[in-house]
């Protein structure tokens, strides 16, 4: 029972999309990760190549739980769940549909009817159904390898994923899905547009740019003929050094 529907469903959305977008940021880095080595090979990753290796593994696992929480129908917080919630209480909220194709942000907004709302619910959880598949296979990855030590699978390690395999853009299908369900919902809500995309400062990209880099430097013989000393470079005490002229 909700005392008070709009402001909880509100918060509830937004909790949701705060959980997506982290969901979406482990996403991001594995896909710079994919794309670097389509684009450039192994050679960069391999001069740290356990560590690339617990990136994926680690990335790719609180993906998939988060995945999991957002569409599960196990778990009390979900998307269907709010979906049915916002469906529910739709007499009480003020809904507003935005025409995307008028910028005038005053002339762009109309009421949305309780039943048009309800229409676009239902399509958002035939969305998520025609998923269901793929949520399943996220759903055993959880119960049988990450959450849980299950004993029938616990000899397989890592092997598990042959069991229940997951491509990267059966993964990209459930993040555009998560995406498209809770911008649209935002924005009728909260009666703007909105967008989980999310600017870094720093990402897999820039630290595998800079590891190039500095590997094509300690190959450039001009550089190191010149006197040129990159291991210099690696040194933690390097700007001591350098003002003592080390």
């Amino acid at each position: 029972m909700m005392d008070n529907p709009e402001d909880q469903l509100r918060e509830y959305l937004d909790n949701l999309i705060i959980n997506f977008i982290r969901c979406k940021e482990n996403y991001n880095q594995l896909d710079e990760l994919f794309n670097w080595i389509n684009k450039n090979g192994y050679e960069t990753v391999r001069q740290a190549e356990h560590f690339y290796y617990l990136v994926f593994y680690n990335f790719r696992k609180v993906l998939l739980l988060e995945l999991y929480k957002l569409y599960s129908d196990r778990e009390d917080r979900t998307i269907v769940d709010w979906l049915c919630k916002a469906s529910l209480h739709a007499h009480n909220l003020n809904l507003v549909h935005i025409d995307p194709w008028i910028d005038d942000e005053e002339k762009n907004k109309t009421p949305l009817r309780v039943d048009h709302f309800r229409e676009i619910v239902d399509e958002h959880i035939k969305m998520i159904k025609s998923q269901s598949h793929l949520i399943n296979k996220v759903t055993s990855l959880r119960d049988k390898h990450y959450a849980h030590a299950d004993k029938k699978f616990y000899k397989k390690g890592d092997n598990i994923d042959a069991l229940f395999p997951i491509k990267w853009k059966e993964i990209s299908l459930l993040i555009e899905c998560a995406n498209q369900i809770l911008t649209k919902q935002y924005e009728i809500l909260f009666n703007t547009e909105y967008s989980t995309n999310t600017l870094s400062s720093g990402s897999i990209e820039t630290v595998l740019k800079s590891t190039r880099a500095f590997s094509r430097i300690r190959k450039n013989k001009k550089l190191l003929y010149s006197g040129f000393k990159p291991l210099d470079y690696l040194r933690d005490d390097y700007e001591a050094n350098k003002h003592k002229g080390v």
